[in-house]
């Protein structure tokens, strides 16, 4: 809604744009290779670093992550190098080394892992978005014992504060979700509300995954944290958790 009244008084959105050019881009990738034609998504491209006023460096790693994805991979890995160079100190630079690497065939995950500890982590220091990058990388990786893997990733934050602590829970609860480790989302995102005692969305997250699993005391106990927050039993969000719970109980032949 936000990009179309931006479009409509002539004013085009950033985001917007990245996802034209993205859509464009997967159209180009699916015709043959003989057919494919680039001025159009260089042009695009030139316009994104314009309008989002990247350096030189920025630019060279917008190239080589649409090298990558044209499978030109020579061309690519040298533009990444010189920008790396061009700007060893920036710490977007740093991540978005870490990105093609990990799309790059020849370098791969475990590379881009050893490359975010080793360079960037020990550099800049450690942070709850450069632990999700982590947990991407290790979910590529997919080691037997990646779920360890992910909850080592929660130790050590006792001293960062509330809200970082929130972004990390709330990253790792979207991987255990993804990966089916209901249980273990259930107990990140139970944290998250622990941790942001207003946080309604996270309560009513924890409510329909127990809705999701017919477990009645989850759902209850669920809709207390909801009602922590709304403090009212006829507030529109916990009346929706109550309906939806007598729907679930009737379906199930346990409410008349």
């Amino acid at each position: 809604g936000r990009n179309r009244v931006r479009t409509l008084i002539g004013r085009s959105d950033p985001d917007q744009q990245a996802a034209t050019w993205q859509l464009a881009l997967s159209q180009e990738l699916q015709k043959p290779k003989e057919e494919q034609e680039w001025d159009k998504i260089d042009a695009m491209m030139d316009s994104i670093a314009e309008t989002k006023q990247l350096t030189e460096a920025g630019r060279k790693l917008l190239r080589a992550e649409l090298l990558l994805m044209r499978k030109e991979y020579d061309e690519s890995r040298r533009l990444l190098q010189m920008a790396y160079e061009e700007e060893p100190d920036q710490l977007s630079v740093q991540r978005a080394a870490v990105r093609l690497l990990r799309q790059d065939p020849e370098q791969g995950p475990a590379k881009a892992l050893r490359f975010l500890d080793e360079r960037v982590i020990q550099r800049f220091g450690d942070s709850p978005a450069l632990r999700a990058e982590k947990a991407d990388l290790l979910m590529a990786i997919n080691d037997p014992n990646l779920r360890d893997q992910l909850m080592e990733l929660s130790e050590g934050i006792e001293e960062w504060s509330p809200d970082q602590q929130i972004q990390l829970w709330y990253a790792l609860a979207a991987r255990f979700y993804a990966l089916n480790l209901r249980d273990d989302a259930k107990a990140a995102w139970a944290t998250v509300a622990d941790l942001s005692p207003n946080d309604l969305p996270t309560r009513v997250k924890l409510f329909t995954m127990a809705h999701d699993e017919h477990d009645d005391p989850a759902m209850v106990a669920a809709q207390e944290r909801i009602l922590e927050v709304v403090r009212d039993k006829n507030d529109s969000t916990y009346l929706f958790t109550e309906a939806r719970r007598m729907f679930s109980q009737m379906r199930r032949g346990q409410l008349g």
